[in-house]
């Protein structure tokens, strides 16, 4: 599957308003990322044939429809196009093709079996079902709230998580990368990802710094971030 990557021109913009354009390239990156990504997640294994899409738009159809439902999974579109899975009563996400998917049954079973181990009721579970070596497994991470960390019932081998730390046997270190992890599940799944007022008035303090550095500093933190 290929991929092309858009790009801004620079001449659009003023060098004051580079920042700018680095970002909007950045968001045009994740569409494209997202969209081989959304196919990549039809992996064959446990999948149903090819389901026919309807692509009519009805007479005067202005409405704004319900989710779709799958069992006890609620079907949301993300803000770039991409499709993902909840459940509320479980309080689960997961990003595979429930539409294909052929035995929720199992999806359901392991997410029950590992909140019976976890007994955390306000931590949320991400679930993808994936193919090794010919079997189906599950891969998860918990998503705690309240400490905004990302975490696991087990004990887990961070190495590809941790790789990029300066010293990853820190757990200051581990936990910023965790903390990394939880704020990309926020962009990866936004509903029911509710921020408090103070979290984003300090996260949009935090962007402005950075921004303001970015425009009056050739080196710099927020310049490196591309």
């Amino acid at each position: 599957m290929s991929m092309t990557v858009a790009f801004v021109p620079a001449g659009f913009f003023t060098t004051a308003q580079q920042p700018l354009r680095k970002f909007l390239e950045y968001v045009l990156r994740r569409f494209s990322i997202m969209r081989l990504v959304s196919g990549q997640r039809n992996f064959r294994g446990t999948l149903k044939e090819d389901v026919f899409e309807d692509t009519t738009v009805g007479f005067k159809n202005i409405t704004v429809p319900g989710p779709l439902k799958y069992g006890s999974w609620e079907e949301f579109v993300h803000p770039l196009g991409g499709t993902y899975y909840y459940n509320k009563d479980k309080r689960a996400y997961t990003s595979v093709n429930l539409r294909r998917y052929e035995d929720l049954r199992k999806i359901d079973n392991f997410i029950d079996a590992l909140q019976a181990v976890a007994q955390e009721d306000k931590w949320t579970l991400v679930v993808h079902p994936t193919m090794f070596r010919g079997e189906e497994k599950f891969q998860y991470y918990y998503v705690v709230p309240d400490q905004r960390l990302i975490a696991w019932v087990e004990e887990l081998n961070g190495y590809l998580l941790f790789r990029d730390c300066v010293q990853p046997s820190e757990w200051e270190h581990k936990r910023l990368e965790l903390e990394a992890q939880y704020w990309k599940h926020l962009e990866f799944f936004p509903h029911q990802s509710l921020l408090d007022v103070s979290v984003v008035r300090s996260i949009r303090r935090e962007v402005t710094c950075y921004l303001g550095e970015a425009l009056t500093l050739s080196q710099s933190t927020a310049g490196s971030i591309s």
